[in-house]
């Protein structure tokens, strides 16, 4: 079910001119999301709860810059 939703939107973004990349703004944070990726899918729904924030919050200014560098797999 997730997989059709995210083939929908990205074609509903397609019919738009919009790329499945791109910047976007959820919240009071800005991210470079690729929607062919499911958390980064998630993400452009959604947003993220500031539940799952709070560690960020605590450890980063407002003018920090952060890399999510992590090892997916398939």
């Amino acid at each position: 079910m997730a997989a059709l939703l995210a083939r929908v939107a990205r074609g509903i973004r397609a019919l738009g001119g919009k790329r499945d990349v791109g910047v976007f703004r959820r919240g009071d944070i800005v991210w470079e999301l690729d929607l062919k990726e499911g958390i980064d899918f998630a993400i452009y729904l959604q947003g993220v709860r500031a539940r799952d924030l709070a560690g960020y919050r605590r450890s980063c200014s407002r003018s920090s810059f952060v890399l999510d560098i992590g090892g997916g797999h398939r």
